[in-house]
Parts: C-alpha cells; sequence; structure tokens
C-alpha cells in the first residue's frame, strides 16, 4: 500500500502540474499544447484515481492524494514563473502633476494621456508604464508611496515594442 501511495503523490505532481502548463497554453490561444496537455492531465488523473479507489483504503492514500495535489500546485507555481517571463502594463491614473518627476526620479519609463473626467471635470493624467514583470511589486509600491489615491491596473503583455528614436 505504501508504494501505492508513493505513486499517487508523484502521479498527482504531474498532472496538476501539467494542468498549470494546460492553463498557461489555454490563455495564449495555444490550441494544439493545451489540448494535448489537457488529455495527459486527464488520463494520469484517471489512473491515479482509480488506483486511490480500488485499491485497500488505508488513511496514507488520501494523504498522498491531497499531498501530490498540494505539491503539485507548488511545483505548477514554480513552472509558470519560468513560462511567464517578461513585461507587465502598469496604468496610473492620478491627478497628480508631480508623478512624472516622481517616475524619472527612479528611472520608470513611461509614456503620458492627460484625461478629463467628465463627471466632475478634473484632470487627471494617465500614465502607462511598461516593466519588467519581476520589479510589478516594487513599482507598485513606490505608486503608491507617493499618490495613495492612484488607480492602477496591471497586465501582462506579450510584446512591446517601443522607438525612442
Amino acid at each position: 500500500m505504501l508504494l501505492t501511495a508513493i505513486k499517487i503523490f508523484f502521479a498527482r505532481i504531474c498532472d496538476v502540474s501539467i494542468g498549470t502548463i494546460r492553463t498557461i497554453y489555454t490563455i495564449e490561444e495555444k490550441k494544439f499544447l493545451a489540448t494535448l496537455a489537457a488529455f495527459v492531465e486527464v488520463f494520469i488523473w484517471f489512473h491515479v484515481a482509480r488506483s486511490a479507489i480500488n485499491g485497500e483504503f488505508t488513511p496514507i492514500v488520501p494523504f498522498a492524494y491531497a499531498g501530490g495535489y498540494a505539491t503539485g500546485t507548488y511545483v505548477g507555481m514554480l513552472i509558470n514563473s519560468l513560462f511567464n517571463k517578461g513585461n507587465k502594463m502598469l496604468t496610473v491614473i492620478t491627478s497628480k502633476d508631480e508623478m512624472k518627476f516622481y517616475l524619472e526620479k527612479n528611472q520608470i519609463k513611461y509614456s503620458l494621456v492627460n484625461l478629463e473626467n467628465a463627471y466632475d471635470k478634473l484632470e487627471r493624467k494617465m500614465y502607462i508604464l511598461f516593466i519588467d514583470k519581476r520589479t510589478t511589486g516594487k513599482t507598485i509600491n513606490l505608486i503608491r508611496k507617493y499618490d495613495p489615491a492612484a488607480v492602477i491596473s496591471s497586465t501582462s503583455t506579450n510584446f512591446v515594442e517601443r522607438n525612442d528614436k
């Protein structure tokens, strides 16, 4: 029974990690790879579930099943961090005119759009920042430190081209 529990544990790591890869492929609209990953994921899961249900019940089996799932989630997050390198686009809407100075002081490149709120006729600035994904938290904290009321939106981007000529 211990051998079955070990098999279940490692198979769950595999199928949950493949599920993460499938999700990435789905988001990136890679239909064939997402479909193939889904097939392998469910094929593994079916065999694991069958082993867990048809085998002799011992308390170690549900722990192996749950532990494999939890570990697979962690491994999937590691895989996601390998796949998901690149840029983030932050959109920052603020009424503070000095945000430009603040961003330049911290060497953050941006594009600026001036907006007028149709409701209260107040002018706002919309800064569009393309940053390295790894600096997202630091950049948001910097903006929040300067303007806690700023509206910030974050989007993953696959491609950014900028012509600074």
